[in-house]
């Protein structure tokens, strides 16, 4: 590689290292993330990637390869045209003086590439404030506060359905920092304890809003984070409730149907003999995936043991309809229909019929996903036209960013086992292009 000594250029590569070390750590984990927003088999290795960035941040070689400059202001979350404008060189030429001694001086220098930010007339990134608020929030809050973030946790749980997945994962990225930091200086076990648990939750929401944009590389990193909190809470039913969630998304990401199938045993052995949240979302999950792998026998055993642990649930679980801490008797009715659906079953229709008047209009993912289950038993049935044109009348009706996750994958299952030349109908060409990248 060339090098350069442009002071413009040495000026971009400190604000990349600013910019790195306070959104996102370090260099081999930046790189990890850059190399996810490339789409290219041939791509180097994170190690070598990582050596790259040591250069750009140098200063003595320039990022040339456009391909590494949208991935920096995607992962970065700075448009591309301020990250790499020339005006913004020449402000962070200039106001940067400071030698680098630190974390204070990183911060000082954070805070001198806002300003200049800011005259310049760039887009104000978010991630800029809520970094220089959470330096704030740690200097003031000298007391670890759990009852107010298990608060906040719980919160979500309630907002997590109606608030849309980008959104999502950018307040929990501020909140998760702020547990972090608290985490950092807190020493009681029993504090320490329930902020693991907070964080555990946290996580496994990220995780969900990660898979539902479709980034399901850094989902399984954020889940296995979480399975880690989990473990570090000493919680078993908070250990199983985030290893249930994970093996949901696991079905519904690419992933292999045993990873899926292993993390639901795993938290049903976690759970033991205690009814939870977890104990059942995981016997859901198992049935699911054992359905999908075609074991009749073992997926319908799976559904009993999901109505026995639903019937052992609290009540304060089973009447929470709006949010992820509860677990309604609708649940129960869509996974019965799922599973009958995927395994042929004679009494599908009416399982799908008792799902669908079950669920409330407003829940139209949900709703979505039994109309294409009827589709998958129309096409089964030999109806292909009719299940195909249900299935995409279905998609065109889900808000497209709404169109993902376990929804784009049962729309997918509709084309999966087509007979003959069925594959070439209008309608099923329409369909594959509404479930593109499953």
């Amino acid at each position: 590689m060339a090098t350069e000594t442009d002071p413009e250029l040495q000026a971009l590569g400190r604000r990349l290292r600013t910019e790195r070390e306070r959104r996102i750590g370090g260099r081999r984990t930046m790189a990890r993330l850059l190399l996810d927003h490339i789409d290219d088999r041939q791509k180097p290795s994170h190690v070598t990637v990582a050596g790259y960035i040591k250069n750009w941040e140098a200063g003595t070689v320039r990022i040339t390869d456009p391909r590494y400059r949208a991935a920096y202001a995607a992962v970065l979350d700075i448009p591309e045209d301020e990250l790499f404008s020339v005006e913004t060189q020449r402000r962070t030429l200039d106001s940067t003086v400071i030698p680098d001694e630190g974390d204070d001086d990183v911060e000082r220098r954070a805070l001198l590439q806002l300003l200049a930010s800011l005259g310049a007339g760039a887009a104000l990134p978010i991630s800029a404030l809520e970094s220089l608020r959470g330096d704030l929030e740690t200097t003031l809050n000298t007391g670890a506060d759990v009852e107010e973030w298990e608060r906040v946790a719980w919160e979500y749980g309630h907002t997590y359905v109606s608030t849309p997945p980008g959104r999502l994962v950018a307040d929990l990225a501020a909140d998760v920092a702020d547990v972090r930091r608290l985490l950092s200086r807190t020493t009681k076990p029993a504090v320490r304890a329930r902020l693991a648990r907070v964080s555990a939750q946290l996580l496994t929401l990220m995780a969900d809003g990660l898979h539902s944009l479709g980034v399901t590389g850094a989902s399984q990193r954020w889940g296995r984070t979480a399975r880690h909190a989990a473990d570090a809470s000493g919680d078993p039913d908070i250990a199983a409730w985030v290893r249930a969630r994970e093996s949901f998304n696991a079905l519904h990401s690419g992933r292999a149907v045993r990873s899926a199938l292993l993390l639901a045993e795993d938290a049903v052995r976690i759970a033991g003999n205690r009814p939870s949240l977890g104990v059942v979302e995981a016997h859901k999950n198992r049935a699911y995936a054992l359905a999908r792998q075609g074991d009749a026998d073992q997926s319908r055993k799976a559904v009993d043991a999901m109505r026995t642990a639903f019937e052992r649930l609290p009540e304060e679980v089973v009447s929470e309809t709006g949010s992820l801490w509860g677990w309604p008797e609708r649940i129960l009715y869509l996974a019965e229909g799922y599973v009958s659906t995927m395994l042929g079953d004679p009494a599908a229709v009416a399982a799908q019929d008792k799902a669908l008047a079950s669920y409330p209009a407003e829940w139209r993912t949900d709703v979505a996903k039994i109309h294409l289950l009827r589709a998958i038993t129309l096409v089964q049935d030999r109806e292909v036209e009719a299940g195909l044109e249900h299935a995409v009348t279905v998609m065109e009706a889900v808000p497209s960013d709404r169109r993902r996750g376990s929804v784009l994958h049962l729309a997918a299952k509709v084309t999966e086992n087509l007979p003959g030349q069925a594959h070439i109908l209008p309608a099923a060409r329409e369909l594959r292009a509404l479930t593109a990248g499953v």
